[in-house]
């Protein structure tokens, strides 16, 4: 072989060993299962429905913090697989606040949202699939909305920018590769490699080894913030925080760029805090700036002074002087204003809303929990928002319907939250504000007992608080107390409240139908079989039947309900054949030949 070929291969070699090698180890750990990138997206295993289901992945958030002992996690929603002809899909994107934190699943915006829109458009199937991850930022959102686009959504709902600065690789994030966009952007490419996975896990096993210490260990939702702080002193127009408004609004200039080009609307809303009613968390004096907590004083004397422009003001510096910074500052929704401009996406006007229904305009306790996160009349105000947004630009369609258009009153009047909900939020924020940045030390004593009111509902709260029993089972034993006091009325929020946190858990609807029918209240049993019917599989339908009516020789009932259960599941096979038979059985003769011919025309072997 002569010296120019043998220089030629010994070239080629150098060049394609190192790709045939990182193939190798690509395709041995994708024998192996490993490093697999947690989806978005995911099948729901459920059993008893009718159609098959999505869900939002509840280890989606391990993307972004590797080997926690703890991760956020989103909403429990689902979704069908296959989008129907008449379905209306939404997709909401954000952090805590837009996942509805600290609230339970029953009692967040966007299943509020879902229950008016469904109510004004009732021929259609409305979805919301709420995506919204605490302690992300527009980092996550850009990774995640090519996943959301191949959903084929009708309308992104954006609410995020609180978590900007600390959230997961943020400007100031204990996890954080740098102030460069595209490092941040390469990185989370590159997780869809295998072999990146494993030069990770290699690194922090290192990390960890050299510390000697469990990583992140003791990190819950309580103290999670704090765990991913990094830089914690972040003045206004710093370089930091200079930085973080370039990332916020990059990233979402990205994100509208990817949904205008999908041709997907999006409704992107301001931010709101507490301004009146929450001091600065940290206050430093700069050479261009006071101190927060000097603004924040002053405001309070402005606004005692009836001087309530002023006090606003100063409320709105006060909170953006505080260089603690988990509250999104006044840039950003600026920013959010000038990109729904630019981009042509539609502006929720969400400060409005909280103003207007505030004393002296000034967002304070009456709405909010804590720093950002809105309480149950906030939860109200987010949907509400949103749903006037929708209306106002026509989302869904150019025509709605002003009788099923219902008032924000309606909804705060009829909906199905507990004393038990109420409780276990009150929990949920006594532990937040008994921990950092609420207190100077870092971590309060976890072994303190919360306690709210000394009643039923109280106590079964604590017991969900505490890990003593879940949300569902608790509202179950209090459905059953109040039967036991003939209560039902009560007792059918408390199975409510389940179903309207998992609409597809079927043995709820059962379960609360057989409880009613034993008490005599077949009006309430009928509320939760309709439903139940309409979503469950055949077979579930026809065996909820038998046990609920046939089986206690209540045949007309069974008749009734399996005539609704074949509207919703035409020409199945085991309905049919019940139902004929309870003709034949009731001597109505006619009813069963006519059930026969179709039977026949349908199975005609």
């Amino acid at each position: 072989m002569s010296n120019r070929k043998r220089t030629f291969f010994y070239i080629i070699a150098i060049l394609f060993i190192p790709v045939l090698t990182f193939l190798l180890v690509e395709g041995i750990l994708y024998i192996l299962d490993y490093g697999k990138r947690p989806a978005l997206f995911i099948p729901a295993v459920v059993d008893n429905v009718a159609e098959k289901y999505m869900m939002v992945n509840p280890k989606v958030a391990e993307r972004y913090f590797p080997k926690y002992p703890y991760v956020p996690t989103p909403p429990n929603g689902y979704f069908l697989s296959n989008k129907p002809k008449n379905g209306c899909r939404i997709v909401i994107m954000g952090g805590s606040t837009a996942a509805g934190w600290p609230h339970p699943e029953n009692m967040i915006f966007s299943k509020i949202l879902e229950k008016r829109l469904s109510d004004t458009f009732p021929q259609k199937v409305i979805e919301i699939i709420n995506t919204a991850i605490g302690a992300v930022n527009t980092y996550t959102l850009l990774d995640i909305i090519d996943e959301v686009l191949e959903q084929k959504p009708d309308v992104l709902l954006i609410y995020a920018g609180h978590n900007e600065f600390y959230g997961a690789l943020g400007q100031g994030s204990s996890i954080s590769f740098g102030k460069s966009r595209w490092i941040v952007n390469m990185y989370l490419k590159l997780q869809k490699l295998r072999v990146f996975y494993l030069l990770r896990d290699i690194i922090l096993y290192v990390k960890t080894w050299v510390s000697r210490e469990l990583p992140r260990d003791g990190a819950d939702q309580y103290n999670f913030m704090n765990v991913v702080v990094g830089q914690k002193v972040i003045p206004l127009n710093s370089s930091t925080y200079s930085d973080g408004c370039n990332q916020f609004r990059e990233n979402m200039k990205d994100i509208l760029q990817k949904a205008k080009n999908a041709g997907v609307p999006v409704m992107i809303s301001e931010l709101v805090s507490n301004v009146r009613d929450l001091s600065p968390f940290v206050s430093l004096s700069t050479p261009n700036n006071p101190p927060a907590s000097l603004v924040y004083s002053e405001a309070q004397k402005l606004e005692r002074e009836n001087r309530i422009q002023e006090a606003r003001d100063a409320y709105y510096k006060a909170k953006d002087l505080d260089v603690l910074r988990f509250r999104g500052p006044e840039e950003f929704n600026l920013i959010i204003r000038q990109v729904a401009e630019e981009y042509n996406a539609i502006f929720v006007p969400m400060k409005q809303y909280f103003e207007n229904a505030s004393p002296n305009q000034l967002i304070g306790e009456t709405l909010m929990l804590e720093h950002v996160h809105p309480n149950e009349s906030g939860q109200f105000m987010m949907s509400d928002a949103f749903y006037k947004a929708m209306y106002l630009h026509r989302i869904i369609e150019d025509q709605w319907n002003k009788d099923l258009v219902l008032s924000d009153a309606h909804y705060r009047e009829t909906w199905d939250n507990t004393e038990l909900d109420r409780d276990l939020v009150a929990l949920r924020v006594m532990e937040l504000k008994d921990r950092w940045p609420f207190r100077r030390d870092i971590m309060a004593n976890s072994a303190k007992k919360y306690r709210v009111s000394d009643s039923v509902a109280g106590n079964w709260a604590m017991s969900v608080f505490y890990n003593e029993i879940s949300f569902q089972d608790a509202h179950r034993k209090l459905a059953e107390y109040y039967v036991s006091q003939g209560k039902y009325a009560l007792a059918a929020k408390e199975y409510k409240a389940i179903i309207t946190a998992e609409p597809l858990n079927m043995k709820v609807y059962l379960d609360a139908a057989a409880v009613f029918l034993e008490g005599g209240q077949d009006g309430i049993a009928e509320q939760f079989l309709i439903p139940m019917i309409k979503l469950c599989s055949s077979e579930f339908a026809n065996r909820a039947i038998n046990d609920l009516f046939i089986s206690k020789g209540k045949i007309y009932d069974a008749i009734k309900h399996l005539e609704k259960a074949i509207i919703y599941h035409p020409e199945e096979y085991v309905l049919m054949i019940s139902l004929t038979k309870l003709y034949i059985y009731s001597g109505q003769k006619d009813k069963a030949m006519k059930q026969m011919v179709i039977l026949q025309k349908s199975y005609p072997d």
